[in-house]
């Protein structure tokens, strides 16, 4: 059974999110939902992204804040969007260069 279901923590992660920052959700079924509580939430301007989005690339290039995971994203995401996650995180902005 798990725990943390329902706990509110992704939404709490939204919340906290830098302005402009992407939201990686679990997967590409769930960001429909990720969305609609970043919308909830008066947190429009987060970008919510599938891990895929990670994966094909299609990020660099862009400036952005910062990169969040959701909280369940590392249990269901590939090494291979793990390691995009990883790079993309280091180009953030909010990182020291």
């Amino acid at each position: 059974m798990d725990t943390e279901r329902n706990t509110g923590r992704t939404t709490k992660q939204i919340k906290d999110a830098p302005n402009g920052a992407v939201f990686v959700a679990p997967s590409t079924r769930l960001v429909d939902y990720c969305f609609s509580i970043a919308k909830s939430v008066g947190r429009e301007d987060v970008k919510v992204v599938s891990p895929q989005w990670l994966e094909n690339g299609s990020w660099r290039g862009l400036r952005f804040p910062d990169v969040i995971m959701d909280h369940h994203a590392p249990c269901v995401m590939t090494e291979r969007q793990l390691d995009a996650y990883r790079y993309a995180k280091m180009r953030c902005e909010s990182q020291p260069s």
